[in-house]
């Protein structure tokens, strides 16, 4: 009896070996989900924070560009604006000198034909004085 229950006890010892194997077996693998979806936790939260900073990123950079970019078109639309009423008003100085001009020409000619026909008609006239 005491090689039976020598063996009983190698038995159970054996037993108590492969249930110990086996839980870290388990252990183990338990182990190797936990770090791989720790892996996975972690790669998803390195693409959010990226995804963030990206994102910030881009509504500073636009915040900045758009406001001079508008800025640009507005200041090339009013120089353009400004460009074509002075070009407007020039155009009409120049037209309204050259009317003046023209008038005051006509007007000299006129005075001037007026004077030489005084002039002839008192060269005409004798002289009795």
């Amino acid at each position: 009896m005491d090689s039976i229950s020598y063996l009983i006890n190698k038995v159970n010892a054996l037993q108590l070996k492969v249930d110990s194997l086996n839980n870290l077996s388990s252990i183990k693998e338990l182990n190797y989900k936990m770090a791989e979806q720790g892996n996975i936790i972690s790669q998803v939260n390195s693409f959010y924070d990226s995804a963030w900073l990206k994102l910030i990123f881009v509504i500073t950079i636009l915040g900045v560009i758009i406001p001079i970019v508008a800025q640009y078109f507005q200041k090339k639309s009013f120089k353009d604006l400004t460009d074509f009423i002075l070009n407007q008003i020039r155009d009409t100085y120049d037209h309204k000198i050259q009317e003046l001009k023209n008038y005051n020409d006509t007007q000299i000619q006129a005075i001037t034909l007026a004077y030489k026909n005084d002039l002839d008609a008192l060269k005409k006239i004798p002289n009795n004085f």
